[in-house]
């Protein structure tokens, strides 16, 4: 029967066929709402990140990924040559709820701490202070910004907080954000370590949540990073290498 509804989600079986959502399944994309609801609302009710009751600007109504700080609490990307980065820009929202030295991404390379880069976080007298480094090519000495004013710089407990990392290898320079504001700078004529037995991951050592995370194969500029990092990118941007939107139930 076309007319029927057999999910009780306010489409008919017809209306199903139409938008493509699932004749038994009354929340197709799963996201909390009725697929008839997101018909109504002008949402995709294939998509879970379009919907009325999630706002795509909030990453905690968001799915995410919880870790709970762990020896075996971290995430493995893909030992792949797009990971091996010479100028770089690294993203995430996080949401720490413990106060511990911890790192957010980074690339190893080799052993003893080598990273092609990594963006962490510093434990400070129980304040979290972000950081980013990477080891050099030459003479394996380390870049590193970070930032020590904790009243201006820290990062709060239970709350969301965007954080960027960028070298830009062309124009020698090495940038933090917190919240889309440049926060700490290095000038450098360094160029990154790439080479070497690899380690890439998310997440070691971190307590709490964390969603969104981007790794780019450009230096992405202070109006970029600041415009787009609440928005839901397609995946097909111009020098992104890996997005981590962490929504699979």
């Amino acid at each position: 029967d076309l007319m029927a509804d057999a999910d009780n989600d306010t489409l008919s079986n017809l209306a199903e066929q139409t938008y493509g959502t699932h004749p038994r399944e009354k929340d197709t994309d799963d996201d909390n709402a009725l697929d008839g609801v997101e018909v109504l609302a002008g949402t995709n009710p294939l998509d879970e990140l379009s919907s009325p009751v999630i706002d795509p600007l909030n990453p905690a109504n968001d799915r995410v990924l919880s870790l709970d700080g762990t020896a075996t609490a971290f995430v493995t990307l893909p030992g792949q040559a797009r990971f091996a980065l010479t100028s770089w820009t690294l993203e995430a929202w996080v949401n720490p709820t413990v106060a511990a030295d911890s790192v957010i991404l980074r690339r190893s390379v080799g052993i003893g701490g080598l990273a092609n880069y990594e963006l962490g976080l510093d434990e400070d007298t129980g304040n979290l202070l972000p950081y980013i480094r990477f080891t050099t090519a030459t003479g394996g000495t380390e870049e590193k910004v970070k930032l020590t004013n904790i009243a201006a710089n820290s990062i709060p407990l239970n709350s969301w907080t965007h954080v960027a990392a960028v070298f830009d290898a062309d124009h020698s320079v090495l940038r933090l954000y917190v919240n889309g504001v440049e926060k700490g700078s290095k000038v450098t004529s360094k160029v990154c370590l790439t080479s070497g037995a690899m380690v890439n991951r998310i997440g070691e050592k971190f307590t709490g949540l964390m969603d969104d995370v981007r790794v780019w194969s450009v230096a992405r500029t202070a109006a970029e990073i600041s415009q787009n990092r609440a928005i839901l990118l397609s995946g097909t941007e111009t020098g992104l290498v890996s997005y981590l939107r962490f929504d699979d139930s």
